[in-house]
Formats: structure tokens, C-alpha cells, sequence
């Protein structure tokens, strides 16, 4: 037994080693697998989307393509570099738009790269707008919506897998009518690979999807869905589908929006290699570029020195002014060298050139035909040319001019000024006037000045950029340049009024009568005054430089309350204060409405004190032109053949210190003494405030309000009123009786009344806790 106890492990080893000797063929031989049939690997199968190479023969040009850096943008520069080389292979440059608030050391790139989003649009072509993270503000959103105005393109770049939320786009996009949806595209059917790499091949006929036909596909890698209806320009199909909609609405990748001004897409996967490459894309992204780089965007006067054509003649006509300017000329010279102009000093206008003409208000004889295509006037010198013609050569406007100058040169609102159409005259002392032509590619500027302090300063204007602070119109600027730090432009005021605005403000709280004045003082002025009506119901608010196409501005409010006056309209009117314009102002609750507020103070030049009822009027300054007509001591009692005029209690107010009271309130009024009718007047502007609807007064006493406050428009203003003299209008205590007009003592001083006698009743809302100036 112990034998076999070794004989039985042995026997086994034999018989594993024997049994490979046999199948490998001994000890000698190598073993060779067997080789199997493999099919052929086709690994193009495998990636879905044609890598197709895009032609791009490009048209040459030069320009600049801005790019939007500072709204914490989720991307990085690079990734944009597949669209950069097809911008510079059209011979434009970009330029990153980068916020000096977060990266100081910015400004110490080349130069230019941190200047802020609107100095760029002074010069560029296009912007584009990628993955911004943060929202535009107003300011931006302006300078934005500007830009396309003249012509400027937008590229605005989304894409969900970058971006959580979509407000920071459509702060912008929206402007432009185009909606970036909370999502992302995909399809289980038509995609690359993936669901959400999307195949398109449905496109619309537009200069983005030139080259691309039928047989077509562009792929997006997670997209937005976009609305911007009968804008759109590549949509899915059928398949297409939106992550947080699964209705039947076609999908919408792109759109191109305000005629064909702006380009909105939902991806930037596509943009960057590989991608770029898929399919059409590289088709389309050339597209993109040549949309970028295809615009013609115009220019006005505050973008110098981007308007200029690569030659610039700066012609100074007088050798003398030359002179004075010299040094001037050279900075002008080296500053336009440093912006790629070639300049040459001259002494004429030549014909080819683009030309900066410097001179005097005196000497614009050789400029004078393109002022006059620009409808400005240099009064000095026509009028001293019209006095010197015969008669019978006289045009109509120039015999006008000469009738109505004044005997001597101190009437400073005729002799010595600019005149504008559409704005007024100006003053020229201290000014200088900057008009830039435009006609068939030629850019003809003309920069006209009093003395060399004023031309000097008009010089430093141009370098700094400033001339928006003066601007008037696209092409004209007239700025106070002796004090350029803080100045405000000349007064608009005119002396001779012709066209009349009268705004009708009701788009606040309306009474029983719903009415404005607009009817009224429309047909107080006709057969006087060109007159034109704005309903803000109708038309939405007047902007600034439609006010100013006209003489004189009549804002009525009649009975309506409770932003009778909207914050914006106040804003608008504030700036037109500032301006210098001639305003009216007119309604029962104008103060109510803005009491304790600058506009009420600095534009009305009132103060609020309170509502009650009016019966009538009377005359407080006699001697005053809004007077002129009207008897010392009338009373005029308003009319009652408006219905419901009894349950309007307009506004009681004071004036201010520095305004005059032509109108008080009646003795058969609540409040009988406080001012109705205010004037204000300064070297600027002139403002007259009506506290009570202008459709109460009887037909022959409003038009003569009416007509002497359109005349006291035209006249020089009077000295400011002596504060010393201001004895402000107080409201008679509660519960006492109204004062007879016996026993009165010594009159007030012209302007203002004395305090109303104890016992004079006030009247106070009944069972409100805030009071309105509705009558209950």
C-alpha cells in the first residue's frame, strides 16, 4: 500500500506532460494559432457627420469687429478663433471689449483694448455679443440699439450647456425681437451621435444660409431654442423637440432680425474645431463672417475721427487764424495720423479730399453752401449782407431778417446768433459750431468759432470726445467752449416763434371730463402759429429732438391726476428746461402730482401746498407782458360751460423765489391770493405753469393769455426777481372765515401776495387717509 501510495501522483504527472508533448508535437516544435476571417473595419461609419471642407473666397475690406467681454462671458476668447481667422481674412480686425473694473492690467494691452462698449461702437462694424452672463444695462442697451441704427451688425451667441439661465440674453436680445427659450434642442432621430447634437436641414432664404440647399445639414451641440417669429432662419423638424416643451411648434436654431441687422444662434459648440468642420457648418460659419464684415454702418459727428476717408485736407482759410491755431493744427494732424489718416495743411476746399475747415463765425463765406444744406445761417453774416443789397434783390427771408432787426446789437436774441432749422437761434458769443456734411462718400466738417480761446477749446472737444455733450442733431453740435468743464449747450430760446407743439397728456387718472386743452390752445393759436398736436395716448411720448424741431412746447394736462406727468415725460421736460427751451405748462394737479420734487421746483418753479376749489382769476402783475391786454384788477371768472368743472380742486401752489405771479387765485376761490399763473425767466429759457386747466377760461381771455405768453417768448428776459422782495403765499388757518376785501393794507410786492388774514378757511379731504385732488 505505501508503494501505490507514490505510484498513483506520478502516473498523473506522466500523463499531463505526455498529453501536451502529443498536441503541441513535441519538445522541438512552436506553437502557431490559428488566423480567423475578420470583416473589413469601415471606421468612417462610425462618426455620422461628413467632415466637409467649406470654400470661402472672400471679399477684402477693412473695418473692425468688436467683441463683447465685460458681462462675465462663459466662454474663453479662443474659442471663438475658427470665426476670427475667416474676420481677418476679410481684412478686418477684432477688437476685445474688456472690463477694466475686474482686470486693471488691461490697460496695458495694446492700445484701445480697454476702451468701454461705447467708445468702441464710435468705430466698429459689427459686435458681437457671446454667452454674456450678466445683463445690459439701460446705458449699454442704448448704445447697442444706436449702433444698428447706423447700420452696425450683431452677432448674439447662447448656448444652455454653458449658460443656467437666459436674462443676461434676452436683456438684449429682446430688444431686438428675438427670445432665447430656457432650454435645449434635441432629437431622437436626426443627431450626430448624440440626442442633443441636432441635425438641421431646414433653411430659410436669407444671406446666412447662401450655400446651403436641400441636400444641406448643419449640426448644433445643445442649442437654445429661439423665438423671433418670421425671423427664423435654420428650424428642426418634426423630431426636433425643446427640454421643457414637447408641443408640435417647429423648433428654431437661428433668426436674423431688424433687417437683416441681427443675428442670433443658440450654440457655440459649432464655432470651435472639430465641430466647425461637420457637415455644412464651415458654410455657415463663413456666412457669419461675411455677415460681420458685409455691413455699411453710417457715422455721425460724435464718432470723429472714424467717419474721416484715409486723406484729410484741414483747410484753414485765414492765415491769421492759422496762426492763432497752430499748435492746435499740429495736434489735430498728429491725432489723425495716429488714427491711420494721411493730412495734408491747406489753405482751400479742394474737390477729392475729405476736408476739416477751420474759421471764424465771421469769415464762413467759403463754407457757407454747406451750412446752408445743413439749414444753419450764420446771422451776422447774412444780415450784414442782406442790409446791403437793393430792395428789389431782397428774397422774402431775407427782407423778414432785416424788418425784424433790432436798432442796435444789444438784443442779443437776433444779432451775433446761429440760426438752425428745426432747433432756433443760438448764441454765438463763446461758442463754436461743428457741422459735419455727408454726400456721396465725402465728409466735409466745419468747425466755426468766435476767438482762438474758443477755437483752442473746440480742438480739446474733438481730442476728448466730448461733443456728445453738445450735440444737437447726427451732424451738429454747438458748444459754450470758453468754459468747456461743466458747460451747458447756448439757450435754444428763439425770438422769432413759428412752430407751435402742443402735447396732450393723458396717461394719467381721468376724471368725469377726460379732457386735456389740447383743443383749446390748438385753436388759440391758429391762424397765428404753425401748430402741430401729440396725443401721448395715441403717439407714446415725444423724444427730446422732436421737441426741438419746434419754437415753443405746450405740455396740457387738463383735469387728469396721478402721474399727470409721467417720471419719464418729467425727465424729458427737465432736459428740455436744460436745453433752453419756451415751455407752457398746464393743469389742475401738475403739483400734486410732483410736489416736493425738483421737476415741480426747477421746471414749474412752483411749490405744492395744496387742492381746492377755483372759481376765478385775478391779475397780480399788470405791468408784466403775460399781462398786457388785461385791466389792473380784473377778475376773470372761469367759465361753467364745461360740465363737471366744479368737482376739480386744482392744485394751490407758491411760486418760487426766483419766478414772478401774473395770475392769483379770485376772491371767489378757496386759497383766493395764491399764484395761478407763474412766469419764469432766465438768460436760458422761459417756462409759464397754468395751475388750472386752460379749457376753464373764457374763449377771448384765453387767447390773449395764450398770445402774450407766446410773445413773451421772444422778448430779452427781465433781471431775476429779488429774493428779498419774495413774501411766499401762506394758506389761511382751518375753520376760519374768508376775508372781506375791506381793510386790506399796502399791496405786495409785484409778483408775490401777502399772507391771506387769519380766519381763512382751508379746505381739507373728507374721510381718506391720504388726500387726492379729486373733488368728493
Amino acid at each position: 500500500m505505501r508503494k501505490l501510495f507514490w505510484i498513483i501522483p506520478l502516473v498523473i504527472i506522466l500523463a499531463v506532460v505526455g498529453g501536451r508533448l502529443f498536441y503541441y508535437g513535441g519538445f522541438g516544435a512552436s506553437y502557431a494559432a490559428h488566423s480567423p476571417e475578420l470583416p473589413t473595419s469601415d471606421f468612417k461609419a462610425f462618426a455620422k457627420s461628413a467632415r466637409l471642407e467649406a470654400v470661402d473666397n472672400p471679399t477684402v475690406s477693412k473695418g473692425v469687429v468688436a467683441v463683447d467681454y465685460t458681462h462675465s462671458n462663459a466662454l474663453y476668447i479662443e474659442e471663438l478663433n475658427v470665426l476670427f481667422s475667416k474676420i481677418v481674412n476679410r481684412g478686418f480686425s477684432y477688437e476685445i471689449i474688456l472690463d477694466t473694473s475686474i482686470d486693471d492690467a488691461a490697460s496695458s494691452d495694446s492700445e484701445g483694448t480697454a476702451l468701454p462698449l461705447a467708445d468702441k461702437l464710435r468705430y466698429a462694424q459689427a459686435l458681437i455679443l457671446p454667452l454674456p452672463r450678466i445683463e445690459y444695462t439701460p446705458e449699454e442697451i442704448a448704445e447697442i440699439r444706436n449702433f444698428v441704427q447706423k447700420g452696425g451688425r450683431v452677432l448674439i451667441i447662447g448656448d444652455p450647456t454653458r449658460t443656467v439661465v437666459v436674462e443676461a440674453l434676452n436683456s438684449i436680445a429682446g430688444v431686438f425681437g428675438i427670445i432665447y427659450a430656457n432650454d435645449y434642442l434635441y432629437s431622437l432621430t436626426n443627431n450626430d451621435n448624440n440626442y442633443r447634437n441636432v441635425v438641421y436641414a431646414n433653411f430659410k432664404e436669407s444671406p446666412l444660409t447662401k450655400g446651403l440647399d436641400e441636400d444641406s445639414k448643419v449640426i448644433f451641440y445643445g442649442g437654445n431654442s429661439i423665438n423671433a417669429p418670421g425671423h427664423e432662419i435654420i428650424l428642426g423638424d418634426e423630431t426636433t423637440h425643446s427640454s421643457i416643451s414637447e408641443g408640435g411648434r417647429i423648433m428654431a436654431a437661428a433668426a436674423l432680425t431688424t433687417d437683416d441687422q441681427v443675428l442670433a444662434i443658440g450654440d457655440l459648440t459649432f464655432l470651435n474645431e472639430p465641430y466647425s468642420a461637420a457637415e455644412s457648418n464651415g458654410t455657415f460659419i463663413t456666412n457669419i463672417a461675411d455677415f460681420l464684415t458685409g455691413g455699411k454702418r453710417d457715422f455721425e459727428l460724435k464718432d470723429f475721427p472714424f467717419f474721416m476717408n484715409p486723406a484729410v485736407d484741414v483747410v484753414f482759410d485765414n492765415s491769421l487764424v492759422l496762426n492763432s491755431q497752430f499748435n492746435n493744427s499740429v495736434k489735430l494732424k498728429e491725432f489723425l495720423e495716429r488714427n491711420e489718416r494721411a493730412v495734408t495743411l491747406t489753405d482751400k476746399i479742394g474737390d477729392k479730399n475729405d476736408v476739416i475747415f477751420v474759421g471764424r463765425f465771421d469769415e464762413a463765406e467759403p463754407v457757407k453752401d454747406f451750412l446752408a444744406d445743413g439749414g444753419i445761417t450764420i446771422l451776422g453774416l447774412d444780415e450784414e449782407d442782406a442790409v446791403n443789397k437793393p430792395a428789389s434783390e431782397l428774397t422774402h427771408k431775407e427782407e423778414e431778417a432785416v424788418t425784424d432787426a433790432p436798432p442796435n446789437e444789444e438784443d442779443r436774441f437776433v444779432s451775433g446768433r446761429i440760426r438752425i432749422e428745426g432747433v432756433g437761434e443760438l448764441e454765438r458769443g463763446g461758442s463754436t459750431l461743428f457741422y459735419l456734411d455727408q454726400k456721396e462718400g465725402r465728409n466735409i466738417l466745419i468747425i466755426l468759432s468766435d476767438t482762438p480761446t474758443t477755437n483752442s477749446d473746440a480742438f480739446d472737444l474733438l481730442f476728448e470726445n466730448r461733443l456728445g455733450e453738445c450735440r444737437l442733431s447726427n451732424t451738429i453740435a454747438v458748444c459754450q467752449t470758453q468754459e468747456p468743464d461743466g458747460q451747458l449747450p447756448p439757450s435754444l430760446r428763439s425770438k422769432r416763434i413759428d412752430k407751435v407743439l402742443v402735447v396732450a397728456g393723458d396717461m394719467g387718472r381721468s376724471r368725469e371730463v377726460e379732457q386735456t386743452g389740447l383743443v383749446e390752445f390748438t385753436e388759440a393759436l391758429s391762424g397765428t402759429y404753425n401748430t402741430d398736436s401729440w396725443v401721448i395716448s395715441e403717439k407714446g411720448s415725444p423724444d427730446v429732438d422732436e421737441l426741438l424741431e419746434y419754437d415753443a412746447i405746450i405740455w396740457t394736462t387738463g383735469d387728469y391726476w396721478d402721474d399727470s406727468i409721467s417720471e419719464e415725460d418729467a425727465a424729458l421736460l427737465s432736459k428740455y428746461f436744460e436745453l433752453g427751451g419756451n415751455l407752457i405748462l398746464a393743469g389742475a394737479s401738475i403739483g400734486f402730482d410732483w410736489d416736493h420734487t425738483d421737476f415741480l421746483t426747477n421746471v414749474a418753479h412752483a411749490d405744492y401746498l395744496d387742492f381746492a376749489p377755483q372759481s376765478d382769476l385775478e391779475l397780480a402783475l399788470p405791468d408784466h407782458p403775460l399781462a398786457k391786454g388785461f385791466d389792473e384788477g380784473t377778475i376773470i371768472s372761469f367759465t361753467d360751460a364745461v360740465s363737471g368743472s366744479d368737482e376739480i380742486e386744482p392744485d394751490v401752489v407758491n411760486n418760487t423765489a426766483n419766478a414772478r405771479v401774473i395770475f392769483k387765485r379770485g376772491p371767489d376761490s378757496d386759497q383766493a391770493g395764491a399764484a395761478s399763473v407763474i412766469a419764469y425767466e432766465d438768460e436760458r429759457s422761459k417756462v409759464a405753469y397754468y395751475a388750472f386747466p386752460i379749457y376753464w377760461l373764457p374763449a377771448a381771455e384765453r387767447d390773449l393769455l395764450v398770445a402774450n405768453t407766446l410773445n413773451w417768448f421772444t422778448r430779452k428776459p427781465l433781471p431775476l426777481p429779488s429774493e428779498e422782495d419774495y413774501q411766499p403765499f401762506e394758506p389761511a388757518p382751518e375753520g376760519t372765515p374768508e376775508p372781506t376785501p375791506e381793510g386790506t393794507g399796502e399791496p405786495a410786492p409785484e409778483g408775490t401776495e401777502e399772507p391771506a388774514p387769519d380766519g381763512t378757511a382751508e379746505p381739507t379731504p373728507e374721510g381718506t387717509a391720504e388726500s387726492t385732488p379729486e373733488g368728493n
